[in-house]
């Protein structure tokens, strides 16, 4: 049963007066992998290497763990806690942000995490080099400031792309609210540098490394529309930006031809948009009219899919009470296609300014990755929870799990079995074959060889009987 067929089957039993509570959306998210840490707290410091698909999390310990995306196996550790500045040690990483090969990767560290009494704030933004853990470029922002102007939250840093541009603060004072957000493009391979009247610590490069986009100032105070798009060209930030009339926090495809924004104003709660660069057009807009929407005009709490196909928006306080949650939109669409299971703790926030929370997400926003307390997690954010054709019902056991390839999977009706079916985390069915229950000569076991071509990583392994209908189902790591 299709996920359209399902919304409009809850929205008819919602309209009927005998029932109340009712779910009015799908619920998605599936658990791939946890890895728990001992004693090491997060500092919600996440980011996403889609080429060699690691990722890298920070801790208060002055490490970055990093993990196979596909396994969630921690396969190394770069210890960044070395950097020292007016006496103390900076062991907090606040930020990472990678190349898209996780070869670099801009670091933020300072010695505190929270708002505990302290003399001053000190900090770093430094670049290193992986997995050498050579510091290529050092105390890119190097400042000491007073905890009453403290805003460290706000220490964020973007590298580009390929790795040839940094994003960073430029507050020659710190970070303070009246200015927390002013950029500074470093040329990295250059040496060469430009600031950049921002408003707001997020900006965004495309794949190119050509154009920059953040958030600024309007001419003139307005009442209604708190900021406008500013979109420059890397390549001479020279030039002045080219204006967008949107507001909020915006970020650009990966191809550089969308933008894509979504904030708030005083007279309409949120809103997004997603804007064709060339001829500078809103070619979707969702206003207040299609879902009453509680953002920040800068908060982070939301995040596209690169190819601005879809966004998934944290929403404390959305109306209906069934849209509070992580919705998820699709381009073109009115309404939230669905919402994230609340069993499972992804905050779909980005580069979060929330203490000790922080997501990342692969780029067609298939799969979520959160940094939050003692725990890395990666979720399926395409994966419907019970009610999924895949997932209907778990076996009572399946081992080897990880495997090589060999399985041998055990539930109820085992007898029934027909068929099974191997599904990668993108929904699609990548193998299959014919099934004997009585392999193990046990009709309540049998054995499948998992195909030789099947990459490593995460599948649902199916069995169905000969009416094509689930027997029983498991998640299954391959090696």
């Amino acid at each position: 049963m299709s996920i359209a067929i399902r919304f409009l089957f809850a929205l008819i039993v919602c309209l009927t007066p005998a029932i109340s509570d009712c779910q009015l959306l799908p619920r998605v998210g599936v658990r791939l992998w946890s890895i728990g840490f001992d004693k090491e707290y997060s500092t919600g410091a996440i980011d996403y290497a889609p080429v060699t698909d690691l990722v890298f999390s920070g801790n208060r310990n002055g490490e970055i763990r990093v993990i196979r995306g596909g396994t969630g196996e921690l396969i190394d550790r770069l210890r960044v806690n070395t950097r020292l500045y007016g006496g103390q040690q900076l062991n907090c990483v606040m930020d990472v942000s990678c190349t898209t090969d996780g070869r670099l990767l801009s670091v933020v560290v300072t010695n505190i995490f929270d708002y505990f009494p302290s003399d001053s704030i000190q900090s770093n933004i430094f670049v290193v080099e992986y997995p050498s853990g050579k510091i290529l470029y050092d105390s890119l922002y190097n400042r000491k400031f007073g905890i009453s102007n403290s805003g460290v939250e706000y220490l964020k840093a973007e590298i580009s792309p390929h790795g040839r541009y940094l994003a960073l603060p430029n507050n020659p004072n710190g970070i303070d609210l009246q200015h927390w957000g002013w950029h500074r493009v470093l040329d990295i391979h250059r040496g060469t540098s430009v600031v950049l009247d921002s408003i707001s610590v997020i900006g965004n490069f495309d794949d190119s490394e050509s154009s920059f986009v953040c958030a600024v100032e309007l001419p003139e105070t307005s009442p209604r529309i708190p900021n406008r798009i500013a979109l420059w060209n890397v390549n001479d930030l020279s030039e002045p930006p080219r204006y967008y009339d949107s507001y909020g926090t915006p970020r650009i495809s990966a191809d550089g031809r969308y933008l894509m924004t979504l904030g708030y104003t005083l007279d309409y709660p949120g809103a997004a948009d997603v804007i064709d660069v060339g001829s500078g057009k809103v070619i979707w807009h969702l206003g207040p009219k299609s879902v009453a929407m509680n953002v920040s005009p800068f908060w982070p709490g939301f995040m596209w899919a690169e190819d601005a196909s879809k966004f998934i928006l944290s929403c404390p306080l959305c109306s209906p009470g069934d849209w509070v949650g992580n919705i998820i939109f699709n381009y073109g669409d009115s309404i939230p296609t669905a919402n994230m299971s609340r069993t499972v703790p992804f905050y779909g926030h980005g580069k979060s300014l929330d203490y000790g929370l922080g997501s990342a997400a692969t780029p067609d926003l298939s799969i979520g990755l959160s940094n939050r307390g003692d725990s890395v997690l990666a979720v399926a954010l395409n994966m419907l929870v019970g009610v999924n054709d895949v997932l209907v019902k778990r076996v009572e056991s399946v081992y080897p799990n990880p495997t090589k390839g060999e399985i041998h999977i055990r539930c109820e009706k085992l007898v029934d079995a027909r068929q099974w079916n191997v599904v990668n985390i993108a929904g699609e069915t990548v193998a299959q074959g014919e099934f004997r229950s009585n392999e193990v000569g046990n009709s309540e076991e049998g054995l499948i060889s998992l195909p030789h071509f099947l990459a490593s990583g995460m599948y649902v392994v199916t069995v169905t009987d000969a009416m094509k209908s689930p027997l029983c189902s498991h998640m299954v790591l391959k090696h």
